[in-house]
């Protein structure tokens, strides 16, 4: 099976999800306590962010022990609970592993730091380079023995060295550990950025890049696709940036299931046709379709880039587009970046402020259900077809149902019955930053379907 070439799928932020304890930070009890909301939004699968034991320098993706539950998010037995009742409820759990690096206070990174053989594990060097990390500042740090080692985020992150066999056979260590427990599949952080240039050369003397997107992680990731496919119906997704060419590669027979589509996240408004035809037309390139993300823990709030009203258009065509697509939590509510400084070294804290359980707002959540909700029953599967092209429309069908976009100022017409709208109407117009489902003649159930039968 691949039920997840065009599934739903909901990211949860778990610090941030819900808090059961009353100590301000989201957990795995929290997270049970809230399933109901995502099977009655409708989804098929849920990736949960790190829940590993970390010191937290980077909000759990400092890790130290991969294999483990962190008593600040709960137990190993409510990973086991939280599994259960997913499964009750159809939906899949999708765990988050981070192969690039570990937590300074791993302690394989102890043992190097004493000069033991785990420093083959890292990347240790005399000197450093030119190498600047992704939270600024230089991606090298001194140790007290002269020597530096790389990280490619914080100092507090060390980069494993996956040309030492120890890191890879690990790693399939912690892959099998979760999917036995019940997972579904993995989302891999950082899943371009494991191979470095065996000379540490600098960025910008080399036509392939000294650390990203490496043709050396080819055999990395077949390794990943091959434990997964020694389970049933198991899904590895990659965090991986690039032009839709390049992602079309790394989903390959034998190399990752999925990649998410964030040039579609970030894609400017009027932008959004071109964005979607381009990964559609690589992806269908080898047999594959592109995994949609709306928006993610690492970047600002769908609603705070376009508004809500464009947010709300943006989510109606997605679902329709062919391929998964994926929700981050609280974009269903129409949630905008908070001011809020949990210290995150990326900044990124406004992102990630806590879902407002107290106050869900109706329209948005109302929106997202009905479209889930519609798209399963009526476009799933369906053909896929851009219909002729005009001026400020962005307008395709799936079988008998288009999905019509109005990226322009002035209210435009659209074809056939209205079966969904991410905003209100204007008689028979389509009014600006507004998407439309619509069926398109009489063959589809849906065109007699009446108004209080559709899922709300």
């Amino acid at each position: 099976m691949t039920w997840w070439r065009e599934a739903v799928g909901y990211h949860v932020y778990l610090r941030g999800y819900r808090d059961s304890d009353g100590d301000g930070i989201g957990d795995l009890p929290g997270l049970l306590s809230r399933l109901d909301h995502l099977s009655d939004l409708g989804v098929d699968a849920v990736w949960i962010s790190p829940f590993y034991p970390s010191p937290q320098a980077d909000s759990g993706y400092d890790i130290t022990d991969h294999r483990a539950v962190d008593p600040l998010y709960g137990s190993l037995s409510d990973v086991d609970i939280l599994v259960d009742a997913a499964r009750r409820l159809g939906l899949r759990l999708i765990a988050d592993v981070v192969p690039n690096h570990t937590s300074a206070e791993h302690p394989w990174f102890q043992a190097a730091l004493r000069g033991g053989p785990e420093r083959a594990r890292y990347h240790f060097r005399a000197e450093p380079n030119g190498w600047e990390s992704m939270f600024g500042g230089p991606a090298w740090t001194q140790t007290p023995d002269g020597q530096w080692y790389l990280h490619l985020f914080s100092p507090q992150q060390p980069d494993l060295n996956w040309t030492n066999p120890d890191v890879a056979d690990d790693f399939d260590q912690t892959l099998r550990f979760w999917l036995d427990r019940g997972f579904a599949g993995v989302r891999i952080d950082v899943a371009g950025g494991l191979a470095k240039h065996p000379d540490y050369a600098d960025v910008d003397s080399q036509a392939i890049h000294p650390h990203w997107d490496r043709p050396e992680t080819e055999a990395i990731h077949r390794r990943w696709r091959a434990v997964l496919d020694s389970y049933d119906d198991s899904v590895a997704i990659g965090e991986l940036w690039g032009s839709p060419d390049r992602i079309a590669s790394r989903v390959t027979a034998g190399r990752l299931h999925q990649v998410f589509q964030f040039d579609w996240a970030v894609a400017p408004w009027e932008f959004l046709q071109d964005t979607a035809a381009q990964a559609i037309e690589a992806l269908g390139k080898v047999s594959a379709l592109p995994t949609w993300v709306l928006g993610s823990h690492d970047l600002p709030r769908v609603a705070s880039r376009y508004g809500l009203r464009r947010a709300l258009a943006k989510a109606l065509v997605t679902f329709a587009l062919p391929g998964s697509a994926w929700i981050y939590q609280g974009d269903e509510l129409g949630m905008e970046n908070a001011e809020v400084d949990y210290g995150d070294p990326g900044g990124r804290d406004g992102f990630r402020a806590p879902m407002p359980w107290h106050s869900l707002p109706a329209e948005p959540l109302t929106m997202y259900r009905k479209a889930i909700a519609l798209r399963k029953r009526f476009l799933v599967g369906q053909p896929f077809d851009w219909l002729p092209e005009r001026r400020d429309v962005l307008a395709f069908r799936r079988g008998d149902v288009a999905c019509v976009l109005n990226t322009g100022q002035q209210p435009v017409t659209f074809p056939g019955y209205p079966l969904h709208h991410s905003g209100p109407l204007v008689g028979d117009l389509l009014p600006p930053d507004t998407a439309v489902w619509t069926v398109l003649g009489t063959s589809t159930s849906a065109a007699s379907l009446p108004e209080d039968r559709l899922p709300e």
